[in-house]
């Protein structure tokens, strides 16, 4: 009795079959999992129970039947169809009733899992939509595990890095960083390991797989605490056609600066040339004066001639 009154109030189904399957008992559990009464049930097949579809009906047998053949108890998931038509999700487990050393029948535990199953089945679809995103995406999603090797990297890798997706797998992303860059990437990497729950963003130079320099920039999120995830996740993007662009940019405005600079010279040497000119023309102008009225053998031509040739030169170096 005492036996009897544990079963009726435990939170667990609760069935005896006999050798032949017909239940000999059930518990109130049972009762609440099925929205059948007890008196319906006892004394039927338990495998013909309209609560079990073909295949949950298949299963049932057949891991009774390796029961009583002596295999071991084996956890096994199973849908129910309730007497109001809702399915259900049970976990059973069956273990061997004996009498005087022989067996008599099988004990049966039902456990609600149906919670569970909706949210494994919320999650996977969840995955289904979510990851044909990740798989299509340009940047590379990948996560590291605390020392920083690869536990995950997204298809797109194979564009980005050139690398074979699978070939990152296990290998330290840190290794793959442009010397000038190692240091300070290390470091935002042991600051991102430190604490979870934070986020960093670096951009840095590695190694691509035909050997060249690719400019990367990435987002870092320690979710190392999370047990889904387990790691450091990175969205990578490259950004070497960026980079390139930027530094053609620079270049061109570097030349703009320089040609901006010539003009500027040139229009201040335009403005002492015609300052010059002004200055010239006065002595060549006075001189002509002078040597007009002078007569041919004044002594002084001669220095006018000086002066007259000496102004030619200048004139011809401004």
């Amino acid at each position: 009795k005492r036996y009897r009154e544990f079963l009726d109030s435990a939170p667990i189904g609760v069935a005896i079959i006999d050798l032949s399957g017909k239940i000999r008992y059930i518990n109130k559990r049972i009762e609440d999992l099925m929205g059948w009464s007890r008196e319906k049930i006892i004394g039927q097949d338990g495998f013909t129970l309209d609560a079990f579809d073909e295949e949950a009906r298949h299963r049932l047998i057949e891991r009774f039947t390796a029961r009583m053949k002596g295999d071991s108890p084996r956890l096994m998931e199973l849908p129910i169809t309730r007497k109001d038509g809702k399915k259900i999700w049970v976990q059973i487990i069956t273990t061997i009733l004996k009498k005087d050393n022989v067996t008599t029948g099988a004990q049966m535990f039902f456990i609600y899992i149906t919670d569970r199953k909706e949210a494994e089945e919320a999650l996977r679809q969840s995955e289904d939509r979510f990851r044909p995103l990740i798989q299509r995406s340009t940047d590379v999603i990948s996560v590291l595990n605390r020392e920083g090797r690869f536990t995950y990297v997204s298809p797109s890798a194979e564009t980005v890095f050139d690398y074979p997706t699978g070939s990152l797998i296990g290998k330290p992303a840190l290794d793959f960083l442009h010397p000038d860059d190692d240091r300070d990437t290390r470091r935002l990497f042991a600051e991102l390991t430190a604490k979870t729950n934070v986020a960093r963003v670096a951009e840095f130079r590695a190694r691509r797989g035909d050997g060249s320099w690719g400019h990367y920039e990435a987002t870092g999120n320690n979710l190392l605490d999370d047990p889904g995830i387990n790691g450091i996740v990175l969205n990578i993007r490259d950004i070497t056609d960026r980079k390139k662009a930027e530094e053609e940019r620079n270049a061109l405005l570097e030349k703009l600066h320089r040609s901006e600079k010539m003009e500027s010279l040139g229009t201040m040497a335009g403005g002492v040339a015609h300052d010059l000119n002004n200055v010239l023309g006065v002595l060549v102008g006075y001189t002509e004066l002078l040597l007009s009225d002078m007569p041919e053998n004044d002594p002084h031509r001669h220095h006018l001639n000086r002066i007259m040739k000496s102004s030619e030169k200048a004139t011809a170096i401004i």
